[in-house]
């Protein structure tokens, strides 16, 4: 062929390799709970409590280069066990004829651990370790407790591969003074202590309000969009001003780490909890009033009723959480807890009319 031709040409080409031995998931689950109406249907409470137990769980592992083209085939990698409770209370009242309040709360915990995994018993990918007796979404790695000082701080350390001043300092786990893959820890999950979102509703004559607010606590977000904005090891892009902060012999009261282009043990070369956060959020999620206009006028041009009405979602989040939303939509349901900047849910504002004919 000379390369002048511009048709289409048929091919194929290896998306997946396949894998005879696999077999579906077996899930197994126990569910037992109670259902409660009181003080004359004021009052509703929902109780639920479960376990889950997942047998042959499918998992993708991670690619080699010299494998060459095509994702490796899924395999039923081990088995994982959830228990939650699921809590659910509303509360209705009429105060007189033209007011009506109700509100509620759903609160839920549930915990997740790794049963069983062929030997030896763990496997990692990425920041993640899934291993026996920990749950599905643990960070892996090395802990951060601070940033070298002082050449005198480097050496009254325990011993670190690359150790210099600005550089991360790694927790020496098993106490022998010396940093070595020994003193990796499981330093974060990304699974919550407790999700709880509370609704407000109240109906004033031809007005309705209603509110959502939504909080997670005790979760754990690893920033991977920090890999890029808060560290030039791996290139020169676009930079946070953050960076204007970063350690130097004149600013050594910061916790970010100095600048420098190449990738070594003390900064980026190994998995560590440098940009692990508390991902905890409280978030008014929905914000919403309206106005119903009903009567005579509206049934002689065909309208029962119409309602028009002002909405805001995201509108207020409070947060320690430096990314741009702590509710990340992760990669995968194995990666929860990293943010990969795939979403993000921004405030909004709605105006709408509701027509019934």
């Amino acid at each position: 062929m000379n390369g002048t031709g511009n048709s289409a040409l048929v091919g194929y080409y290896v998306r997946q390799y396949g894998n005879p031995s696999t077999s579906w998931e077996a899930n197994n689950t126990f569910n037992i709970g109670a259902d409660a109406t009181l003080f004359n249907n004021k009052l509703d409470i929902v109780v639920d409590y479960y376990t889950k137990n997942v047998k042959g769980l499918l998992f993708t592992p991670p690619s080699y280069a010299l494998a060459g083209e095509g994702r490796p085939p899924a395999v039923n990698i081990g088995d994982i066990q959830n228990k939650g409770i699921d809590l659910g209370i509303t509360y209705r009242t009429r105060v007189n004829k033209d007011l009506d309040i109700s509100i509620g709360a759903n609160f839920g915990t549930y915990t997740n651990k790794i049963t069983k995994l062929p030997l030896p018993g763990y496997f990692d990918d990425g920041s993640f370790r899934f291993a026996e007796g920990q749950s599905i979404s643990s960070f892996f790695g090395y802990k951060v407790i601070g940033l070298f000082q002082s050449a005198e701080d480097v050496d009254k350390s325990p011993g670190q591969d690359a150790a210099a001043p600005g550089r991360l300092k790694y927790l020496d786990a098993n106490g022998d003074d010396s940093i070595t893959t020994a003193d990796r820890v499981f330093y974060g999950s990304g699974i919550p202590a407790f999700t709880l979102g509370i609704n407000l509703g109240v109906n004033w004559r031809n007005i309705d309000f209603s509110a959502q607010i939504y909080t997670v606590q005790g979760v754990d977000i690893y920033n991977g969009l920090n890999t890029q904005l808060m560290s030039f090891e791996n290139g020169v892009t676009n930079k946070s001003r953050k960076l204007l902060n970063a350690w130097t012999p004149s600013n050594t009261n910061t916790n970010i780490k100095k600048n420098e282009s190449g990738s070594n043990f003390s900064n980026s070369a190994v998995n560590n909890s440098n940009f692990l956060e508390d991902g905890s959020f409280v978030r008014l999620r929905s914000i919403m009033i309206g106005y119903s206009f009903q009567g005579a006028g509206l049934r002689a041009i065909g309208l029962n009723r119409l309602r028009v009405y002002l909405q805001g979602a995201n509108l207020i989040t409070i947060s320690k959480y430096s990314g741009l939303d702590p509710e990340v939509v992760p990669p995968s349901t194995a990666t929860k807890g990293l943010d990969a900047g795939a979403y993000v849910q921004s405030p909004g504002v709605v105006f709408g009319l509701n027509l019934t004919f």
